[in-house]
Formats: structure tokens, sequence, C-alpha cells
């Protein structure tokens, strides 16, 4: 977050994107995990307060349909709004 704005980390941002493109290459999330994997693409890694570490691990089935599924939704959104949009133009 940036002045209490979400802000996107370009690096992140990016290693989304490859696996989105990689999940259409492949077709199956199953065939995704083991990509990830031989690639060593790793989820997060974050260092809480304590010191103590989560994320850091290789992508799971439920990680990743959980990414996927977001990105349909944000996709849908947008697409009906820019409908919504389109029509109010031509009225």
């Amino acid at each position: 977050m940036k002045d209490g704005k979400i802000a996107i980390v370009e690096e992140e941002a990016e290693l989304v994107r490859s696996i989105f493109r990689r999940y259409l290459e492949l077709g199956s999330v199953n065939e995704l995990v083991r990509d990830l994997r031989e690639r060593n693409i790793r989820t997060k890694a974050k260092r809480l307060s304590t010191g103590a570490t989560r994320g850091g691990i290789p992508f799971g089935r439920g990680a990743l349909y959980y990414l996927l599924e977001a990105g349909r939704r944000e996709r849908n959104f947008w697409m009906r709004r820019q409908g919504t949009q389109n029509r109010r133009r031509d009225a």
C-alpha cells in the first residue's frame, strides 16, 4: 500500500502475468504446478513482526486456482463495466 491505496509492484505483476500466460499455454493447473516447480517459482515470502517467515513455498494447486479465479473475476468485472460505459455513450 502506498498512501492508503493499493500500489502495483511491477516485478510481482510481471510474475502473475507470466503465470497466467503459462497456464494458457499448458491448459492445466496440474501442468502449471509442475512447470513452476521445475523453474523454482515460489510464493512471495513475507517476514512477520515476530521474525517468522510465511510463504516462499512452491505454488500448490489451491493457490493457483485462487489466483486464476481472481483474475477471471476481475477480467469479467472490467468487461462488464466497459460494456456498461459503451451503452451509456451510445444512448
